[in-house]
């Protein structure tokens, strides 16, 4: 059992891992994102080489940690040569995975991982 903040996204991120795999390498990112003197920006992915990166800000709370991962995980799933958009594939990805993670028991089943 997780009894972290961090140890808990760990489980977030097996879970997501499991049941909707990155089209490419990802690696997940669990940092400050803006100087302290700016305001929080959540998450963001990127591209790193050959891989892209998953940022979740370390400053937000557990509720806004879980959905900027599963927003920013959607990405993941969507991701091809063109820059990442907030179109209708990434909707649909993004409902679904927001879905199965809070409607159907992924929260749950997360916590055996």
């Amino acid at each position: 059992m997780a009894r972290t903040k961090r140890g808990r996204l760990k489980q977030c991120e097996a879970w997501l891992r499991k049941n909707y795999p990155p089209r490419r390498k990802t690696i997940l990112q669990y940092r400050r994102m803006t100087p302290p003197h700016k305001p929080i920006e959540y998450g963001g992915v990127g591209e790193e080489a050959s891989k892209l990166v998953v940022s979740i800000d370390n400053r937000l709370g557990w509720y806004d940690s879980i959905h900027s991962l599963l927003h920013e995980w959607a990405h993941t799933t969507t991701w091809d040569i063109k820059a990442p958009t907030h179109g209708p594939e990434w909707a649909a990805a993004y409902g679904r995975i927001y879905s199965h993670w809070f409607d159907e028991g992924g929260c749950e089943e997360s916590r055996g991982l």
